[in-house]
């Protein structure tokens, strides 16, 4: 009888065992409880989610798509209402949301008139709230966060946060933050798991994604994002870093958005509903572009020439990074987790570079063709 795993082609391997979760992650830890505030810059997103989402699952779905997005989210993390602000562009957008949240948990939820555009926006919630308020700001879309709970490149290797877990997380990001000095703390910008990493926060210049992230409120003009909507984000990660020597990211925790893929939101910046959204799209990324043409000039030593990506939802701005992984669990743990993640990465690439070597089928030759494609399956 032949092992599992053998040469034979009527056989397939038997799937290994998912190697073991690590024992200490930040939102498990208990830290002292600090007051906090939710900060949600949205528009047009009391929609019904058919009407804004091209996800599958949504496509009969006549639910506000807040509900079924952020707000949803925080519902299954417990967090209290009051602690929730929604800022809207104008008056009318604000009764849209009423009406919208009115039969649901959210009905009294605070509602604040603010500015058209994400930049716009984002700034004024600066002023809106007081000096050193800590805030935890999410974007309108988001499904819920990843976390990468096992060493590995494969998706296995992650699972949806756990729910009633996130106030844990947030009382973590602020002790954190008091702990290094530092005044904004995000997510991992990537969910590949090749990318994450079980343990550690990043300290180095990089990219908080505005699409989750934590921050003690400073009214100080130098952090202000002026150039674009498209890359706020970058923007503002870039200013800290300048000012503060240092951002904080989470590498074990992701968002779980569809950048580019809904309507409304950022994408109304760039065009018209009825208008297809590859065209939207394509002027959201020649914005973004553009911007990250400015950032070498504006921010020297930390903005390389931006470098055209396959994927639309890629971020070309480059971040010149300068900085270290600091652990998030104890010294012991930090060490194991990190020597784990390095062998299922190393092993990784070597599969990876196998596959890349192979020589490409040539079609001229059926049965050379079909020799590479049992190969690689």
């Amino acid at each position: 009888m032949e092992e599992a795993g053998g040469s034979s082609g009527s056989r397939k391997s038997t799937p290994s065992k998912p190697p073991p979760r690590v024992r200490i992650a930040p939102h498990h830890l208990e830290n002292p409880r600090v007051p906090y505030f939710v900060a949600i810059p949205t528009y047009g997103r009391w929609r019904p989610a058919q009407q804004i989402s091209s996800e599958r699952s949504l496509r009969y779905s006549n639910k506000p798509f807040i509900l079924e997005k952020t707000l949803g989210f925080l519902t299954k993390q417990k967090i209290p209402v009051d602690v929730v602000t929604l800022f809207v562009a104008d008056a009318a957008e604000e009764a849209a949301y009423r009406r919208a949240l009115a039969k649901s948990p959210w009905a009294n939820v605070t509602i604040v008139i603010g500015h058209r555009g994400i930049m716009a926006q984002r700034n004024f919630i600066t002023e809106h709230y007081e000096e050193g308020a800590f805030i935890f700001s999410l974007d309108d879309d988001l499904s819920g966060f990843e976390w990468k709970s096992r060493p590995g490149c494969q998706q296995h290797c992650k699972e949806n946060f756990p729910d009633g877990h996130l106030e844990p997380l947030i009382f973590d990001a602020y002790r954190r933050m008091k702990q290094h000095k530092a005044y904004i703390c995000g997510l991992c910008p990537s969910s590949n798991p090749l990318v994450m990493r079980v343990d550690g926060l990043q300290t180095n210049n990089g990219e908080v994604n505005g699409f989750a992230y934590f921050f003690i409120n400073r009214r100080l003009k130098c952090l202000l994002p002026t150039v674009s909507d498209a890359t706020e984000d970058a923007e503002r990660s870039l200013r800290y870093y300048k000012n503060d020597g240092i951002v904080l990211r989470y590498r074990m925790y992701c968002g779980t958005t569809l950048c580019f893929g809904n309507m409304c939101g950022l994408q109304s910046l760039f065009g018209k509903p009825c208008e297809p959204r590859k065209v939207l799209n394509e002027r959201r990324k020649q914005a973004e572009r553009e911007a990250a043409q400015q950032f070498v000039k504006m921010f020297p030593g930390l903005v390389d020439v931006p470098k055209a990506k396959k994927q639309v939802q890629t971020l070309e701005v480059r971040f010149i990074g300068r900085g270290e992984a600091i652990p998030t669990s104890d010294h012991s743990e930090w060490l194991e987790n990190c020597k784990r993640d390095s062998e299922a990465t190393k092993a990784h690439m070597k599969t990876y570079v196998r596959k890349r070597d192979r020589p490409a089928p040539d079609p001229n030759n059926p049965a050379a063709a079909a020799t590479t494609a049992t190969a690689s399956s």
